[in-house]
């Protein structure tokens, strides 16, 4: 019966750590979206925060994933979608490598994306879409977001 508990106790020891690793501590209040443990803060422009609230925008929590291409998305960052039918549309996604580079390093190494800046070993930058997914073809509203609230809203991007 000690060897059973034993293993429950071990269980729940190693269970809770990799939970909260898991967890994103990207929280979105009065038009700021921030993650303290990170030290990084953004504020939405009032296009976004309308949208937001309108429940047009939705701010997605990342988690880590790896894709077949290659290219990961990180615990502890965001994506803000535009609701339409069939598939969401991409407004933006705040990125980070996992270690410090100067600009020019990041242009060699990463490639895509806009610079942001470092904050201890991470890379800050984030992505735009390239093109509007099926639905949101012609959509003025959305347009107008990813050209010119997004980056108005990645100019205020600090790290503290």
């Amino acid at each position: 019966m000690k060897r059973v508990a034993m293993t429950g106790v071990l269980i729940g020891v190693c269970l809770i750590p990799v939970t909260a690793f898991g967890a994103s501590n990207v929280t979105y209040k009065t038009g700021t979206i921030q993650n303290k443990e990170f030290g990084y803060s953004v504020k939405a422009t009032t296009a976004l925060q309308t949208a937001i609230k309108q429940d047009k925008v939705e701010l997605v929590k990342n988690k880590t994933v790896k894709t077949k291409y290659g290219t990961v998305t990180r615990s502890g960052t965001f994506s803000l979608y535009y609701k339409v039918k069939g598939k969401d549309q991409l407004l933006v996604n705040l990125n980070f490598e996992p270690k410090k580079l100067s600009k020019k390093q990041f242009e060699k190494q990463v490639g895509f994306g806009t610079y942001l800046g470092t904050k201890g070993n991470k890379t800050y930058y984030y992505v735009q879409p390239t093109e509007a997914v099926k639905g949101a073809v012609g959509k003025a509203k959305i347009a107008n977001l990813i050209t010119s609230d997004v980056p108005a809203m990645m100019k205020t991007f600090k790290l503290k």
